[in-house]
């Protein structure tokens, strides 16, 4: 998986590159789609690896992804989020962090049109 294809998917859903957790958030997705990553979504673990990519915190890290996606919420794109992803979002509810990289990247790996969770 290449970074312009994770950020084409991530402009389409709304999410503003001019929020510094959007290059993190953007690199975090690339490590999850990696092999590395494939088996299981440990947070701690690829906070830190992005981290040290950026040479910045770890604390940093999740502070201004959650922060980004903060803002993404709260300007009410579950719709949005639900209707190009396919992930059932309901009653405008938010995903915490870890389950919309998960989600995100899940998408950008399947090679049908079905989400994983329709398969």
């Amino acid at each position: 998986m290449n970074l312009k294809k994770i950020s084409e998917l991530l402009i389409t859903l709304g999410l503003c590159p001019a929020y510094k957790g959007y290059t993190y958030l953007q690199y975090a997705v690339y490590l999850t789609t990696t092999q590395k990553y494939r088996q299981g979504l440990i947070v701690g673990e690829l906070y830190q690896e992005t981290a040290e990519h950026f040479q910045v915190s770890k604390s940093t890290v999740q502070h201004s992804i959650r922060s980004l996606l903060d803002v993404y919420w709260n300007q009410n794109n579950t719709e949005h989020f639900r209707h190009i992803t396919g992930f059932p979002v309901h009653n405008h509810t938010t995903l915490p962090p870890r389950e919309f990289i998960a989600v995100v990247s899940e998408y950008l790996l399947q090679p049908s049109d079905l989400p994983y969770w329709e398969l």
